[in-house]
């Protein structure tokens, strides 16, 4: 009887086996046909949610937008930088082409992609393409999309749009007649639907798509290799060779044709990085949509309510004046030339900090030779020319800034050192993670009343500056606008790392919210011990100096060291770090090396630079559109995040040692600790050994 029982459920088994199998195959090959495709409601008839036709549905990223259907026309209108879509999902054929038409009329659309058609199977296999953008304001003129259906895919989202992915557009745009027609045409220029990460396979055979993303995946290999590298090449080139080059024998004259050359090199290397990268997409659509509305509608429409802007006003002036004459001049923004454009304010910076360290290094004596290599650390440091040449980030030029706040600040010049930071503030907001050590400096540093009173005026200076440059675009909002905005830029970021690697993305915080977790308390626990460490170690180098009237820095390198420091020990152990934050890390301690001439001071340099470099190279490599959807999250992603993160951990440590060593006295204090020791147990034991091994051989005889 059991037999049979087995017998029976051995052969049930099968039969529902067999029957799933025959189930999916039926399914699949369903799926593998497809079907026509047939828009629902394409006259456009009133009755859908949010204003749309019947059977379209609205999608948008900002609420302040309209949609209306009346008379078999849809108009999307939003004053609100958008992308805003009207959508229908529709049966296709794999491997068919497809010609999507409609009647298009715009008014005063601005920025961004503008209005016309698209392909948006983002939730569906990530692909997505579009027709030619509509801007300005134009009458009714047919716009078309002829695209080719990707090998298996049976569904489509078509859709009128205003604006795109990262190309935000705002104003009104009408649509009418809209129809999509399959063809056999080959005299119509199609777009391939390509999955945002995974190209085309272009009739390789099935494993083409799987030969992409395994190169995707190895990039991360490249990127590693990029940053060894770039580590060799400093080592050697600029810590091993430290006493050799201060011995140079070069004359002024002979290190400002060193440098000339440098910069040069350093302009080449960033227009190739232009040319191979175009800076990053989202960064430099937002450059570019800024620059043009300051540039046509004035800066005090930037920040009008409901327009998306998180940056401070000083670089938007900047960008406004390039996108003005780049409107003049004709150039094309979205050119190798019109991006490089953006990155010339950047890269100014990074020469500046270069031509700074040489003015440094003369007042601190250094050698012709060991200027020339500092200055050359800076201009040609891999991690700044990715930044300025590649990504397009301005980083480089809150460094300059407080660069030159402190470097004043070290000279008793109060009033430029308040003058400079308020433009570090007004040009970037992370420049106030930097606010309460320089208020310590500046009280540590007064000596008497005239510095009291000019403390006061530089104070008055940096909230003047601020002032000064946010007022054009101040327009009817209320005069504590600009705190406003520091608060809504704060709010938009609330992760404990976002691509950041450091100890917090290590146990897995990257792209992790904070609320609800440790990570908050955590992270903000490390920004207040990382201010009160870094003013620690001006109240030692004050208590140090003998003389009190001398003031704080008779030691000038203090508070380079300092704030290196701080920022470093923050984007180590603090919550919402990006991966740049710590990019001002690598100049300052480099000025403290010309102050102290200490070469673990340049090491850290190195290492800093190093995980900086692979860290925004991985960031930007993550996010590109065709690798973003394999690579964010996979285990190449990870593993290289926590091998960089870990790195950075370590490199913090090894540059907390130093600063402990020249501060504490930590390792002279190891030293005798450990000869301490020796003394105590190591020595006596020695000698007893010996005794013992005397009493044996004496036995033995």
């Amino acid at each position: 009887m059991r037999k049979k029982q087995l017998i029976a459920l051995v052969f049930g088994v099968l039969l529902v086996a067999a029957a799933a199998l025959l189930f999916f195959a039926l399914r699949g090959q369903r799926q593998a046909e497809g079907g026509e495709a047939v828009l629902s409601n394409p006259a456009f008839a009133a009755g859908g949610a949010s204003g749309a036709p019947s059977g379209w549905q609205v999608k948008s990223y900002e609420n302040e937008y309209r949609v209306t259907t009346e008379g078999g026309i849809v108009t999307l209108q939003t004053e609100v930088a958008d992308d805003l879509r009207v959508m229908q999902e529709v049966s296709v054929r794999p491997s068919t082409k497809y010609v999507l038409t409609c009647e298009v009329k715009t008014a005063d659309v601005r920025d961004g992609r503008g209005a016309g058609l698209s392909v948006d199977n983002m939730d569906i296999d990530r692909s997505c393409v579009y027709s030619d953008g509509r801007l300005g304001t134009s009458d009714w003129t047919r716009v078309e999309l002829a695209f080719i259906t990707m090998d298996k895919q049976t569904r489509a989202f078509l859709g009128m749009r205003l604006g795109g992915y990262g190309e935000a557009s705002s104003g009104q745009a009408s649509f009418r007649n809209i129809s999509i027609q399959q063809t056999s045409s080959a005299n119509v220029p199609f777009q391939q639907l390509v999955s945002w990460g995974e190209p085309n396979n272009n009739g390789d055979g099935e494993g083409g798509s799987e030969r992409d993303i395994y190169f995707y995946k190895e990039v991360f290999t490249i990127i590693l290799w990029a940053a060894l590298l770039a580590a060799i090449l400093m080592l050697v080139g600029f810590y091993a060779n430290l006493k050799r080059v201060s011995a140079f024998s070069l004359t002024k004259k002979q290190t400002g044709w060193g440098i000339v050359i440098m910069l040069a090199v350093g302009v080449v290397l960033r227009y190739v990085l232009t040319w191979a990268f175009g800076g990053h997409e989202t960064d430099m659509n937002c450059w570019i949509a800024w620059g043009n509305k300051v540039a046509n509608d004035g800066p005090a429409a930037l920040y009008a309510p409901n327009y998306f802007c998180d940056y401070p006003p000083g670089y938007m002036a900047v960008l406004g004046i390039i996108a003005k004459a780049q409107n003049l001049l004709g150039i094309n923004a979205y050119g190798t030339f019109g991006r490089f454009a953006y990155m010339i304010p950047p890269m100014l910076a990074d020469f500046g900090c270069a031509l700074l360290a040489v003015r440094v290094g003369r007042k601190e004596k250094l050698s012709e030779g060991l200027i020339l290599l500092v200055a050359g650390f800076i201009a040609l440091n891999p991690a700044a020319i990715f930044l300025s040449g590649a990504w397009s980030q301005i980083d480089s030029i809150l460094t300059l800034f407080l660069l030159f706040s402190i470097y004043y600040l070290t000279q008793n010049k109060r009033l430029l050192a308040g003058l400079f930071f308020g433009l570090a503030v007004i040009f970037k907001w992370q420049a106030l993670m930097f606010g309460p050590l320089l208020a310590f400096a500046f009280l540590f540093s007064i000596k008497d009343m005239d510095d009291v009173l000019n403390t006061i005026v530089a104070v008055l200076t940096a909230l003047t500056v601020i002032v000064l440059i946010s007022l054009p675009f101040q327009g009817d909002q209320r005069w504590l606008w600009l705190v406003d905005k520091f608060m809504e830029a704060q709010d938009g970021y609330n992760y404990a790392s976002v691509e950041a690697y450091n100890f917090l993305a290590l146990i897995g915080g990257n792209w992790k919210a904070t609320e609800g977790t440790l990570f908050e308390p955590f992270g903000w626990f490390a920004i207040v011990l990382s201010v009160l460490l870094s003013t620690a170690m001006l109240a030692a180098a004050r208590r140090r100096n003998k003389d009190e009237k001398a003031g704080l820095f008779t030691d000038s390198g203090v508070l380079y060291l300092a704030a290196a420091f701080c920022m470093y020990m923050i984007f180590t152990f603090g919550h919402y770090m990006h991966e740049r934050y710590v990019f001002p890390v690598i100049f300052l301690l480099l000025f403290a090396y010309v102050h102290y001439k200490d070469k673990r001071i340049l090491l850290a340099a190195i290492f800093v630079t190093v995980t900086t470099f692979a860290n925004v190279m991985t960031a930007m490599y993550i996010v590109s559109q065709p690798a973003m959807g394999f690579i964010r999250g996979s285990k190449e992603h990870n593993d290289l995040l926590r091998a960089v993160a870990f790195a950075q951990t370590l490199s913090f440590g090894y540059f907390a040692w130093i600063c402990g060593d020249r501060f504490l006295g930590w390792g002279v204090r190891a030293k005798a600790c450990c000869a301490g020791f020796y003394d105590k147990h190591v020595k006596k034991r020695e000698a007893s050994l010996k005794k013992w091994v005397k009493e044996l051989l004496d036995s033995g005889e």
